[in-house]
């Protein structure tokens, strides 16, 4: 049987776990612990619990969203770009100088560029 990617096993542990509390959630996480381990990918843990926080959020109604953008953006910006995705979104920011101004908004699928960089390549295409 193939390997599954870390997304495949991060989505089984919310399966097994999710509404547990207690005894219940330590043995299913110790039944978790040992499928791993014989799966041979407790190297790749790191990234199979990332994609389990992922999941779970999204399973929460949690927007995940990375915004770039060439400097620093004010709080107020950010709750904008927030209110833009609905109630329950979670922002982690970047700055990218080569960006030149704008922003570019990445959800789990999505790739919102409204970056002066971007603008450019777009003119510069409908030159040639």
């Amino acid at each position: 049987m193939p390997k599954l990617i870390p997304k495949q096993y991060g989505k089984m542990i919310y399966d097994l776990t999710v509404g547990k509390e207690g005894e219940e959630l330590d043995s299913a996480m110790a039944v978790m612990a040992d499928f791993l381990r014989k799966e041979q990918v407790l190297s790749k843990l790191p990234y199979i619990l990332e994609e389990y926080e992922m999941y779970a959020k999204k399973q929460s109604g949690i927007v995940s969203l990375h915004v770039t953008s060439a400097r620093e953006l004010s709080k107020e910006m950010i709750k904008t770009v927030e209110q833009a995705f609905g109630d329950k979104t979670e922002v982690t920011t970047e700055i990218d100088p080569a960006l030149i101004g704008g922003i570019k908004i990445r959800t789990e699928d999505t790739l919102l560029d409204g970056s002066i960089q971007a603008q450019l390549i777009q003119l510069q295409q409908q030159i040639n």
